[in-house]
């Protein structure tokens, strides 16, 4: 964590490190998701992405990166074989890279990764096309 007490990208990319690398923790030992900031992140950046700084854009990756780092394992053990297809275009979209059509459709696409999981939890509402 930086002086200012926010999270720089390399934090974010140290704890997203971290969350893919370790098993998903039993019931009992893990922590509740925090779906608001999960969709209020990925809203953001669906909403200013093409607007937001560089270094802005880079931690947004990084956080949604994290989130969905979460939200899988989460949404596999609540679904069960019933799982949806967001789940595996979720894990598409995390193992992806930015690639030709760059940052900023990277970031809307794994911030609507971010939303279609969080609904499919039962913690949002369903994104809408627009």
């Amino acid at each position: 964590m930086s002086e200012s007490g926010t999270d720089t990208a390399e934090d974010i990319r140290a704890m997203t490190t971290l969350q893919t690398a370790r098993p998903a923790a039993p019931d009992t030992d893990s922590l509740p998701l925090d779906f608001a900031t999960m969709r209020a992140t990925a809203q953001h950046t669906v909403d200013f992405g093409i607007r937001l700084l560089p270094e802005d854009l880079d931690t947004a990756i990084l956080r949604l990166r994290a989130h969905l780092a979460l939200l899988i394992p989460e949404a596999e053990q609540r679904l069960g074989r019933f799982s949806p297809a967001g789940i595996e275009e979720a894990r598409r979209r995390v193992a992806a890279d930015p690639g030709l059509l760059g940052p900023v459709w990277y970031a809307h696409s794994l911030a609507r990764s971010v939303l279609t999981l969080c609904a499919h939890l039962g913690h949002g509402e369903e994104p809408s096309d627009g």
